[in-house]
């Protein structure tokens, strides 16, 4: 959620399916849950049901960075 306070291993730097990951690309931020397809592909999915998942193809993910994974969330309410 929007204010969360997030956990980066900044030390992985290649995609483990369906974990959270900041990524960069094209000088934008970005933290998804990352789904890793078969034929190299990726689909960028948002815990925040307002945003619907992206295809990325696989010369798209090419050009993805890997920032680090999420490991732990924090949440004040």
């Amino acid at each position: 959620r929007h204010g969360d306070v997030l956990l980066v291993d900044t030390s992985i730097d290649h995609i483990k399916d369906n974990a959270i990951y900041v990524l960069t690309w094209d000088n934008s931020v970005f933290v998804k849950r990352v789904h890793k397809r078969i034929n190299g592909s990726l689909q960028l999915i948002s815990d925040n049901t307002l945003y619907p998942p992206e295809d990325i193809t696989k010369a798209d993910a090419d050009q993805l960075h890997i920032a680090g994974r999420v490991v732990w969330y924090g949440r004040f309410t």
